[in-house]
């Protein structure tokens, strides 16, 4: 969970304010969960908010507190909501993030507390402090090491994209966490399958959905799905550009169907192709993307990507599942070959 603290000095005044706004309503009742004192919200999904919160004993926001809606009535979501406490409990890794408290809210609504992560999206992170592509390729491999964990534990998380990938680079060494499994499945056990078997719920985020999770659904994905996400992400992060055609490009290379969704992302692509498409559309951005790189020029930029980063990502976003690494362990080792050739 993305968020900043606050300092103590203005705590107070926070909590006071936060209170003036509040005072009279249900929400009131909601600034206790268990140990924890919600401050403000950082962030909110479908059926949740998450806040800032302080521990009780401590004197600063350190933990994230995700709250259920009190007002959604959908047992499925609120089915969904206690699955992803328990995924989290299963994985126990460290780039993973950790549930340290969980209860039930006096109005009835579920929660669940985890550390607060100070830092922000890989891709934002790494562009914000300048990273070269060797420091970004070990921030790729340290998410794929949490995302190998889940998959070790017969976890999809389903939803992988820079925003569910924190990395905070202020210190040494940096720090990389998985974060948001509310749309996670564990493939094994005896627990109820959540998305009905059949149905074609598009759930996920289009640009970095693998086409199967677009063309049959949530309920279709497994690890291979992640490695597509994954390797739309590092392609991101390595060239600034994410490696897809514009729906323009790629109308200009189908049949002429028509039946394309308009929602639908464009197929992925080779990230050499994706960057030097850019480059003709807009030169100053990829010169930028490369001097945030630490690389001399585009053109220099474009080579790396031909030479080094299409080998380690075009694996991993090949159409056919049957084609991609099978778990993101089997990514690791590319990681390993494209961090010894910048």
């Amino acid at each position: 969970m993305p968020g900043r603290g606050v300092p103590e000095d203005q705590l107070d005044a926070l909590l006071r304010a936060l209170g003036a706004r509040i005072q009279g309503g249900d929400l009131g009742r909601m600034l206790r969960c268990g140990r924890f004192t919600l401050i403000h919200p950082i962030g909110r999904g479908g059926v949740a908010q998450v806040f800032a919160a302080i521990r009780d004993g401590d004197t600063a926001p350190n933990h994230a507190v995700k709250l259920f809606d009190p007002g959604v009535d959908a047992e499925d979501m609120l089915a969904r909501f206690e699955e992803e406490r328990r995924i989290i409990r299963s994985i126990r890794h460290p780039r993973v993030i950790d549930v340290v408290d969980a209860g039930i809210h006096e109005s009835g609504s579920p929660w669940f507390a985890m550390p607060l992560i100070d830092g922000s999206a890989i891709t934002r992170e790494s562009d914000d402090r300048a990273l070269t592509l060797g420091q970004r390729l070990a921030l790729a491999g340290a998410a794929c090491e949490g995302l190998a964990a889940a998959h070790a534990c017969a976890v999809v998380h389903r939803d992988v994209k820079p925003g569910n990938v924190i990395a905070s680079c202020g210190g040494t060494p940096h720090q990389v966490h998985l974060i948001d499994f509310g749309l996670a499945r564990a493939m094994t056990g005896r627990r109820p399958r959540i998305t009905p078997a059949g149905a074609v719920h598009r759930m996920g985020t289009p640009d970095y959905m693998a086409p199967e999770q677009w063309t049959d659904g949530i309920a279709s994905c497994d690890a291979r799905a992640d490695v597509f996400s994954f390797g739309i992400m590092i392609g991101e992060l390595l060239t600034g550009v994410v490696p897809r055609l514009t729906r323009a490009a790629a109308g200009q290379r189908s049949s002429g169907s028509g039946r394309r969704s308009r929602a639908m992302p464009g197929p992925a692509c080779a990230p050499s192709e994706a960057l030097s498409s850019q480059f003709e559309l807009d030169p100053s951005a990829v010169k930028a993307a490369a001097k945030r790189r630490g690389v001399s020029g585009a053109q220099e930029l474009v080579g790396l990507a031909r030479d080094v980063i299409d080998c380690l990502v075009t694996p991993l976003i090949a159409k056919s599942p049957a084609d991609r690494p099978s778990d993101a362990s089997a990514v690791l080792p590319l990681i390993a070959t494209a961090r010894r050739a910048v």
